[in-house]
């Protein structure tokens, strides 16, 4: 550089001085976004048809709002909702009167939805909800391709004990706790096709009930220690029992779909309880976006 000589020239004195000038000279400003605004405001945005205003209204307000709908596109409150039902760009809900969203109502339980609007449509108010309510309807699924097991919660108390009775030959009278446990008075419990299709020391019934409530059978062995009689854990019996209990688990399933009397009830019931819903799809196929 120009200062790593021995020798100054009068040049670098004069060079040095003006940069001394300019640090004093040097001044710290606020800048703008201290004093005024730099960003303009987002104005209200605006919308030519109820499609795009339903969803400007979901964009600003996380809801569908007709008076917000009607300011932005310039309409009267009636008009807008009343368009808004014949597009079918959102539904009134019979249960509370509020109009949804389309996404929002054809979405979640829509078998408990259909009901509703079925009993609700008296005067035919509710025809659209009910026509395309059918239409995102799931496929009912078929019994035999339905997996079941010993504890699904779907199967009524009555199919648990007609199979206990048909095929342990034990009378049960299964209830079932407010902690969703099966609790069972077994009567006959032990008898010879009961242990037949258990194990020793564990029948069928017993195996099976274990199995509704999602617990594993656990076998013990008794020993002699310090001269005193003690159960412990035998853990090769506690496999086997494990074992059989997923045989009798696969055992009710094949009873259920050979040989359960109410078959076609059976189907219904799993399709209304565990084969109602359907994912909501939000639709962002704006023609104009507010800030794009």
């Amino acid at each position: 550089s120009k200062l790593s000589d021995d020798t100054v020239r009068p040049s670098d004195i004069e060079e040095i001085a003006d940069l001394n000038k300019k640090e004093k000279d040097f001044k710290i400003t606020k800048s703008d976004i201290f004093s005024k605004r730099v960003i303009n405001p987002v104005g209200e945005a605006k919308a030519d048809n109820v499609s795009d205003g339903v969803l400007m209204s979901i964009y600003a307000n996380g809801r569908l709002d007709v008076p917000y709908i009607a300011r932005i596109m310039g309409q009267d409150e009636q008009s807008v909702r009343d368009e808004i039902i014949w597009s079918k760009v959102g539904f009134i809900n019979p249960e509370t009167g509020i109009i949804e969203d389309k996404s929002s109502y054809l979405s979640g339980n829509v078998r408990v939805k259909l009901s509703i609007a079925e009993q609700a449509n008296i005067d035919g108010e509710y025809n659209s909800n009910i026509e395309e309510l059918n239409r995102v309807l799931p496929q009912d699924i078929p019994l035999n391709q339905i997996k079941i097991n010993l504890g699904s919660p779907w199967i009524p108390i009555p199919t648990y004990q007609q199979f206990f009775k048909e095929v342990f030959d034990v009378n049960a009278s299964i209830t079932k706790t407010n902690q969703d446990k099966y609790v069972a008075k077994l009567s006959n419990r032990g008898n010879a096709i009961d242990m037949q299709l258990g194990m020793p020391g564990a029948s069928a019934s017993e195996l099976s009930l274990d199995y509704m409530n999602s617990k594993k059978t656990i076998m013990y062995a008794t020993v002699w220690e310090d001269g005193k009689r003690k159960q412990v854990k035998d853990p090769v019996a506690s496999t086997q029992a494990q074992l059989k209990q997923s045989e009798l688990s696969d055992k009710f399933e094949s009873w259920v779909k050979q040989s359960a009397p109410n078959k076609e009830e059976l189907e219904r019931l799993y399709n209304d309880s565990m084969n109602s819903l359907v994912e909501q799809k939000m639709d962002t196929n704006f023609e104009s976006f507010p800030n794009a």
